[in-house]
């Protein structure tokens, strides 16, 4: 029994080869994730994702797949530290688009109230006297319309496609206060 015990002992070991052909592979990766790599990879991310909510289901599952290899290199240091707030942008954004433009319409709870009040707004003007929460919310009644209006696009595509590009930098944001705090590893980890 102890020898059997031993044995795969020996097997578990990490033999000098296999340390050497990681880093190796390591060492390949890097001259792959430079500043030009990762940000074409998020960016295919950011196409298979917006496909695959138009289209179907397994290329949703690829960009999410792709999106768990980028974390990967992350974590394995494999990636340049500049590139960081892009990828952070650029899989915030993915994800956002991956709900919003799952359909013609739109998705969610509250989002149907917000969108009621942004159109009211943008057909009536603002009626402040309306009793109801979502009415007092600037960025529903005063941004959506003002946005729809600038871009001569619909309401729902303020909500389906500016709304996200905008709050995909909030994770960005939180990137730079972080790093302030710990280092950009542990901040991009946050």
């Amino acid at each position: 029994m102890g020898e059997l015990h031993e044995n795969r002992k020996k097997k578990l070991r990490m033999s000098p080869s296999f340390i050497i052909s990681i880093s190796n592979l390591c060492g390949r990766l890097s001259l792959l994730t430079n500043s030009v790599g990762i940000p074409v990879l998020a960016t295919g991310i950011l196409i298979t994702i917006i496909l695959g909510a138009w289209l179907d289901l397994p290329l949703l599952l690829i960009g999410i797949g792709l999106i768990s290899f980028i974390l990967l290199l992350v974590s394995l240091n494999v990636v340049n530290r500049s590139v960081y707030p892009l990828i952070l942008y650029l899989i915030s954004l993915s994800l956002l688009f991956g709900t919003t433009l799952a359909s013609n319409y739109l998705i969610g709870s509250d989002i149907h109230i917000e969108y009621y009040f942004a159109r009211l707004t943008q057909l009536q003007g603002w009626d402040y006297s309306l009793a109801y929460n979502m009415n007092g919310a600037l960025s529903v009644t005063i941004l959506a319309p003002f946005l729809s209006d600038l871009f001569h696009i619909d309401i729902v595509w303020v909500f389906k496609i500016i709304y996200p590009v905008l709050f995909a930098c909030l994770p960005v944001v939180l990137y730079y206060i972080y790093r302030q705090i710990v280092s950009d590893r542990a901040a991009f980890s946050y």
